[in-house]
């Protein structure tokens, strides 16, 4: 009892120090944390094994939050995220190839992406609650991979070079936060973000133990769709 007391001083000395004054219009946010792959909704928007390459992995986040009318403001978003590879749609690749006994390697992935949107903001003293629609421009690069196999008892291998690819990438979010002070304060962001990325020119591989290699040229589109849920350190002037 004695230590939910002293919780419920601590919030109300914090309200009354952060809010005795107008809040702040602009805040700057930092954070990072991890990225959850969304492939299960990117493979039904495209029904292909090959719907997404991205798996999880990290993403870091710059936000820059300003207030236009009580509730109502505007955010932008700079993300960055280095995401594993997943080798299934790769196993689906060499299966066109019939290949067995498959050692894959491949690269992560990364992508940069600029967001900005409309954003609702409510305070509840020192907490506050986000919510904001996102849209922006995303460039991703694919993985270099590398499959070696068998055709029938030959030796094989498929490789693809990273290709880089650029596209509009829609999103949605939500930030809690909590001000220590006036100007500092803490925030757990969630964003998900999806895009369909063309690459254009993918050149692939293929090599028999023979030594032929065969270049095949080719356009694909990826759909890309992540969720990153970062925490970090807010800053308001």
């Amino acid at each position: 009892m004695r230590l939910y007391c002293l919780i419920f001083a601590f919030v109300n000395l914090l309200s009354t120090t952060v809010y005795g004054q107008e809040t702040p219009r602009f805040a700057f946010t930092f954070s990072a944390g991890p990225s959850v792959s969304l492939r299960k909704i990117a493979e039904k928007i495209t029904p292909s094994p090959r719907a997404q390459l991205a798996g999880n992995g990290l993403a870091g986040q710059i936000g820059l939050d300003a207030r236009l009318w009580k509730a109502i403001g505007l955010t932008a978003r700079v993300n960055y995220n280095q995401n594993e590879t997943r080798k299934e749609p790769l196993e689906v690749q060499a299966g066109y190839y019939n290949l067995t006994n498959l050692d894959i390697t491949a690269q992560k992935w990364s992508g940069f992406s600029l967001m900005a949107g409309p954003t609702l903001t409510k305070h509840w003293g020192v907490f506050g609650l986000q919510g904001r629609l996102l849209a922006g421009y995303v460039m991703v690069n694919s993985p270099q991979f590398t499959i070696n196999g068998l055709l029938g008892n030959r030796a094989a291998r498929i490789e693809a070079d990273s290709k880089q690819g650029q596209d509009i990438a829609y999103g949605a979010g939500a930030t809690v936060f909590i001000n220590l002070s006036k100007k500092f304060g803490l925030v757990i962001n969630s964003d998900a973000t999806y895009t369909n990325v063309e690459f254009a020119e993918v050149v692939t591989r293929v090599t028999l133990n023979n030594g032929v290699t065969t270049p095949i040229t080719t356009t694909e589109s990826q759909n890309v769709g992540i969720l990153n849920i970062t925490g970090g350190l807010r800053f308001s002037f």
